[in-house]
């Protein structure tokens, strides 16, 4: 039995059947990487992040399920065709999966804290990653080596997808595309029905740096 702080740091020690004893909160861009197995119950993991505060977009993916908070809106990746990538609102956040997130609050000062906790039972390996697929997320720093990866960040600004030059990076919890060979494609965004909202990403080999 393994009882963690109230902010995790996973890099102690932990025996091969480890159990969450009291409820802890992911530290925000620090790495998941636990060297053992742990199990965890409804309520006793969390995260928490400073959202932005000019509605702009941001990318997430979490290591457990949770509901969306009020105020903020999800929406998961649907499909890719053609150039154009479709993406959903989401009534919930799975585990693994990755999502777009946006808080409509525009502020001059500091944004709206996204704060979520785990609505169910869970168990993260000492290995966990998220699922490998088009639109997928982090859960330790992502260095990007080259540009002929061909992995898209989402800009500061939260407005377009860019191709992440050699020396970009993707800080844990967030989500980048993967779209090995397809570096000159024009990329589109749409959100359901609507076909505005994230303007065209560019293929401008600059440094995106998700961090």
């Amino acid at each position: 039995i393994y009882t963690c702080h109230d902010t995790l740091s996973l890099h102690d020690a932990l025996p091969i059947y480890a159990v969450l004893l009291t409820p802890t909160i992911l530290a925000d861009r620090q790495a998941l990487v636990p060297p053992r197995a742990f199990r965890y119950a409804a309520g006793q993991l969390g995260y928490r992040r400073q959202a932005a505060a000019d509605g702009g977009w941001e990318t997430l993916c979490l290591p457990f399920e949770a509901a969306v908070p009020a105020g903020f809106t999800v929406e998961a990746y649907e499909d890719y065709d053609a150039g154009t990538l479709s993406f959903r609102h989401s009534a919930g956040i799975e585990a693994h999966r990755a999502y777009l997130l946006c808080h409509p609050f525009a502020a001059a000062t500091e944004g709206p804290v996204f704060e979520v906790t785990a609505s169910a039972e869970g168990r993260i390996a000492a290995d966990e990653s998220p699922v490998s697929a088009v639109f997928s997320g982090t859960y330790v720093p992502l260095d990007i080596q080259s540009a002929a990866e061909g992995i898209y960040l989402l800009n500061a600004e939260g407005t377009a997808f860019v191709r992440a030059a050699a020396g970009s990076r993707l800080a844990p919890y967030r989500a980048a595309l993967r779209l090995d060979g397809q570096q000159t494609v024009r990329l589109r965004v749409t959100h359901g029905a609507q076909p505005d909202g994230i303007p065209h990403a560019t293929d401008a080999a600059e440094t995106a740096t998700d961090d």
